[in-house]
């Protein structure tokens, strides 16, 4: 795939870094009796070219996000750990795992939000649907893999059609 000369995130001409963008949809999801659930997903990955700063701060949040639910967790193992020994629980341990997924999710939130100028709205059969919020962008990206773009979003999803020759 050809990509502009500028960082869809940003507008920036200086690009320095890759950032990639996943979304997955579950198409099927079973539960199976005393085995546990049993799910069928689609995964649409694409990287995009962008600026170094976007780069880094993608790659700090995610690292962050998870060391806050690893940290949170370790905190309560190792505090409750101790408690036990000096046989004074009180339940407060439990705040610090609380804590760690409070963090988690609003650093996730926080890089969603950074990386939603270009994102996957749809994973189809056999491709994305990708959305940017810059229109020259997209237009360009398009016009550059003879891409169809799109000023409004479809109402329906495309229906994939079978057409058998009839003689």
């Amino acid at each position: 795939m050809k990509f502009p000369e500028l960082c869809p995130f940003t507008g920036g001409s200086k690009l320095g870094g890759r950032i990639q963008v996943t979304r997955t949809r579950t198409q099927l999801l079973l539960p199976v009796p005393f085995v546990g659930l049993f799910s069928l997903q689609k995964a649409g990955h694409i990287t995009f070219p962008a600026s170094a700063v976007i780069a880094i701060i993608e790659k700090l949040l995610t690292l962050l996000s998870w060391l806050a639910l690893i940290g949170g967790f370790g905190m309560f193992f190792y505090l409750s750990k101790h408690s036990a020994a000096k046989g004074s629980w009180d339940g407060r341990d439990l705040y610090f795992i609380g804590g760690g997924l409070a963090v988690f999710y609003f650093l996730k939130i926080i890089r969603w939000l950074c990386l939603s100028r270009a994102r996957i709205a749809r994973v189809g059969m056999g491709g994305l649907e990708v959305r940017f919020a810059s229109e020259p962008y997209a237009r360009e990206f398009a016009r550059m893999n003879d891409l169809h773009v799109s000023d409004h979003r479809s109402k329906k999803r495309a229906m994939p059609v079978a057409v058998n020759d009839v003689r």
